[in-house]
């Protein structure tokens, strides 16, 4: 297992942090975390990439899946923070831009998501 995601809530907006290498794994475990968590009645994210090496095609399907199953199943919001240019390409070429926001930080993400 070469990543690992910790959650952290600030109020309402559950944060994702994801570090090394981001899977269809990966993919899985964050689904499993973002259930739990819609489950409990939060509907605004943040993935925070700043410590992500690097993000796979079956990987980038799961962000997408799992935006497209905040934004249209619970009406939430995502923002998806510090991507390198490479992994910001891939996630608009698989459509993740605009079903969630992009922001340089997760403070101006916060700011969005007030």
């Amino acid at each position: 297992m070469n990543f690992s995601i910790v959650h952290e809530q600030n109020e309402d907006v559950g944060i994702m942090v994801i570090s090394g290498y981001f899977s269809s794994e990966a993919g899985e475990m964050l689904s499993q975390q973002i259930e739990e968590l819609l489950r409990n009645g939060t509907i605004k994210f943040i993935f925070d990439f700043a410590a992500c090496t690097s993000v796979n095609s079956p990987g980038a399907a799961s962000i997408l899946d799992i935006t497209l199953r905040i934004h249209d199943d619970f009406r939430g919001k995502v923002f998806i923070t510090s991507l390198r240019a490479l992994m910001k390409n891939l996630f608009e070429m698989v459509g993740i831009f605009p079903l969630a926001g992009s922001a340089e930080k997760i403070e101006a993400a916060l700011i969005e998501l007030a």
